[in-house]
Formats: C-alpha cells, structure tokens, sequence
C-alpha cells in the first residue's frame, strides 16, 4: 500500500462515518481525533479530509498502519452499528434529563471524552464498560449497553464514581491548566497566558 492510496482509504472513511454517523456523532470525533495528527483540510461538503502533501507523505508508516486498521472494519459492519446508533438518539428524552435529575447525563463530560478518545469506536467503548464493570458475560453486556443509552451512561457514572476513570481526570486536568498556564521555570508560579481564550 502506497501513502497515497493510505490517505485515500482514510478519506473515504472519513466520508462514510460522516454519512453514517454525522459529523458530531461520538464515533466520528473519535475518528477524526486521528486525524488531527496529519494536515486536514475540510471539502465543499465540510467532510474532514487528509491532504496529499509532502508533510502528510512524510509519516508514510503512521499512516499506511491506520488505513489498515479502519479497513479491518468492512462497510457493511459499520452500516449495522450506524442503524443501531439511530434508533438509539429517536427518543432524545434522555438529553434533557429531569429539572433537578442527573439522570441522561453524563458524571463528567470532559472525562467520559477523554476516556472515550481511547476507545476504538461506540460499541467498544460499550466492552470496555462492560468489562470494568467484571460483567458475567462481556459481550453480552455490551451489546445490552449498545443499545440503551440510558444504561450505558447511568453504568459510566456508577464507574466514575468509583474512580475508575481517575487517570482520564488527571490527564485532562493537566491539559486544561497546560492550555491555560505557563509555568515560570525560576519561581514555579502559574502564570496565565496572554493568548488564551476560554471556550474557542
């Protein structure tokens, strides 16, 4: 495989998750978190797309190694869990939450994104909890969590407050103070950045 038939095989990943899943889906920001190691750029059709240029022809083995992998999973695959996705987000009740309620919401948004970031895609994700949780029957616990939302992030939150995401919470503290603060190497102190701008 040729780097630029790697980035082809990426791009029309990129396309097919978009068309699948939606640009703002859990799933295609966990893919496009991948993307953002190489030069983007984005098409008429605002899909996230690798360029072809010397820079990105450069990490031919990073990027040769993650077209291989992304082609493990056929279309056909990700067609099912894309149907799957969209029954689960017809009832969006679960969004809103009860006036005064936690419920439908997640613990800790930044965290659960963080971790999230780890997994390969949703249904993994899906094992993972199943799996911190020591389910009976992983797989069958992960197919339960699939497909209700509700379980899947009323069982994320009994984690979390477990702790079980505790390094996730660290590395994601340390980046939010590293993006907002330089550290005086003399004195130690915090100092805040000039070019900083909460919420951009």
């Amino acid at each position: 495989m040729t780097v630029l038939q790697a980035i082809s095989i990426i791009n029309r990943r990129a396309k097919t998750l978009t068309k699948l899943f939606g640009a703002h889906s859990e799933i295609f920001e966990k893919f496009s978190t991948e993307l953002t190691n190489y030069e983007m750029f984005t098409n008429k059709k605002g899909v996230l797309q690798l360029r072809k240029n010397a820079a990105n022809r450069s990490m031919y083995r990073q990027l040769t190694a993650f077209a291989k992998r992304i082609q493990k999973t056929p279309y056909a695959v990700l067609k099912r869990k894309a149907d799957k996705y969209r029954k689960m987000f017809e009832n969006d009740e679960f969004f809103d939450g009860v006036v005064g309620d936690d419920s439908g919401k997640f613990a800790n948004i930044d965290v659960y994104n963080k971790w999230l970031a780890d997994c390969v895609d949703y249904f993994d994700s899906c094992y993972n909890i199943a799996s911190l949780e020591n389910a009976d029957n992983i797989y069958s616990r992960a197919d339960f969590l699939f497909d209700n939302r509700n379980e899947y992030i009323s069982a994320w939150n009994n984690l979390y407050k477990q702790g079980a995401f505790s390094e996730y919470e660290k590395q994601y503290n340390t980046e939010q103070f590293e993006q907002e603060y330089t550290i005086d190497e003399e004195t130690g102190e915090a100092i805040p950045k000039n070019n900083f701008y909460r919420g951009l």
